[in-house]
């Protein structure tokens, strides 16, 4: 409390203790109780909201990622997809239906049920459907999907082709990667990309390289420098494609 005081004393803002609660991590739930006394406040409990995240809860459970879930379909039912024309739809599921998962996904690994589900939902909702009402897809997600380059819709990355880690969607910054070792070290996904890329690890001629002496910057994109001690086929093929679709997200800054 003497603590909080000076917080008070230096930031001009003040506690009120009425609206604040006490927690305790590997405590005694009496104990807390009475320091909760002391201060004047509630007792708090696990798991618990902060800022609209759930902590303490265990999010490989897909009841713990409802208001996501819930989100998603109450963005949806706003919206009557039969009264929207199909432009409208687009712009909604591009500009919108997108956005509304990252803040969770930039905090928790998400299950692939819930990708699943909100995928489902997110397609339903474009090709004209609502609730349980499902309509015909003339066109394979897919397809949909692909950059308008690419003869599709340009909607963005798939929810439910995201790959190693949703993380991996955005841009890194690793520096020159000199004290990295490629292949050893966690340094683009949440494993190391040995425990990743199984098949294709079996073919590096330097199990121990680092990141600069496989990556390098030119003209503003990553060039690989691979070398394999036997050509890379069938689906250790489908690895590298898939390790070099990761890799794109990085960049490289040679000169630190």
């Amino acid at each position: 409390m003497k603590l909080l005081k000076c917080f008070e004393l230096t930031s001009g803002l003040k506690v009120n203790y009425n609206k604040s609660c006490l927690f305790g991590v590997g405590i005694d739930k009496i104990e807390v109780e009475e320091m909760a006394s002391v201060f004047g406040c509630k007792r708090g409990s696990f798991p618990m909201t902060y800022l609209g995240l759930p902590i303490g809860a265990n999010m490989k459970k897909l009841s713990n990622w409802r208001p996501v879930i819930d989100k998603f379909e109450k963005r949806l039912s706003d919206w009557k997809a039969r009264t929207i024309s199909f432009g409208g739809r687009l712009t909604l599921v591009n500009e919108v239906l997108n956005s509304l998962p990252l803040y969770y996904f930039s905090f928790f690994r998400v299950p692939p049920s819930v990708l699943n589900k909100l995928e489902k939902v997110r397609r339903n909702f474009f090709w004209g459907g609502s609730g349980d009402i499902n309509k015909i897809s003339w066109v394979k997600w897919d397809d949909v999907i692909r950059p308008w380059a690419d003869g599709g819709l340009n909607l963005g990355i798939e929810i439910n082709n995201i790959g190693v880690e949703f993380s991996n969607s955005f841009a890194r910054v690793i520096g020159n990667g000199r004290n990295t070792k490629f292949w050893e070290d966690i340094w683009i996904a949440d494993k190391p990309l040995k425990e990743i890329f199984k098949r294709l690890v079996r073919l590096e001629s330097n199990p121990n390289v680092t990141v600069s002496n496989r990556l390098h910057q030119a003209n503003g994109s990553v060039v690989y420098s691979w070398e394999w001690t036997r050509a890379v086929t069938g689906r250790t093929k489908n690895e590298l494609e898939n390790l070099e679709k990761l890799l794109s997200s990085l960049v490289i800054d040679l000169g630190k």
